[in-house]
């Protein structure tokens, strides 16, 4: 049994982070922009781990995860309020294995891919916004041929995962709290697939 770990713990301090700012000319003509809106900082944890199964006699399956947690924190310009930066997720979490079937020249693996929500939030002049998403998975079967030709079938949202989105819109800036409207939107690309071939010579 080969057992592979690694784990590392991070933090970033940050400085110059661009995020909105308020540029309106007079509160009733509303308007941002991107700008700097001062330092902030990121951490958290990472931890990946790696096993080949051969105590199940199967030698040549690679199973693997990884998984990562974090936080951020930003003084926000217009809530005057401590948040997560944007374009932050909360972690995220892997699956998958590999086998490779040496006597027929071909491999296939599958993986599942799934970020944590809650913290995938936008913030701007007059709305935010809260994005969240099902898991994703990924597929694939290669065969190499004895002259080092390649052929790779790929199959991509397996699981025809949904992305959805929550925009709240606010009388005024965000500042106000006052909700005037709530959309929701939920989106999928379907599955895909594609076929692959290359040839190292």
């Amino acid at each position: 049994m080969i057992l592979v770990v690694d784990t590392s713990i991070f933090y970033h301090d940050l400085e110059n982070v661009i995020d909105r700012i308020d540029v309106s000319l007079s509160p009733d003509d509303l308007d941002s922009a991107n700008g700097n809106i001062g330092d902030g900082e990121r951490y958290g944890l990472r931890a990946s781990a790696s096993i080949r199964l051969g105590m199940l006699n199967l030698p040549n399956v690679l199973a693997s995860s990884r998984f990562t947690v974090q936080d951020s924190r930003v003084r926000d310009p217009i809530l005057g309020t401590d948040r997560s930066m944007r374009f932050n997720n909360r972690g995220r979490i892997e699956l998958g294995f590999r086998h490779d079937i040496p006597r027929w020249n071909m491999n296939y693996g599958l993986n599942w891919n799934n970020t944590f929500d809650g913290q995938r939030i936008f913030y701007d002049l007059e709305d935010i916004e809260l994005n969240a998403g099902d898991p994703f998975v990924f597929g694939f079967v290669e065969y190499v041929t004895d002259n080092g030709l390649t052929f790779r079938l790929e199959g991509r949202d397996l699981t025809v995962n949904k992305f959805c989105r929550e925009r709240q819109r606010f009388v005024g800036p965000i500042s106000s709290g006052i909700i005037e409207e709530i959309e929701d939107f939920c989106s999928s690309s379907g599955r895909v697939f594609a076929i692959k071939i290359n040839w190292t010579f």
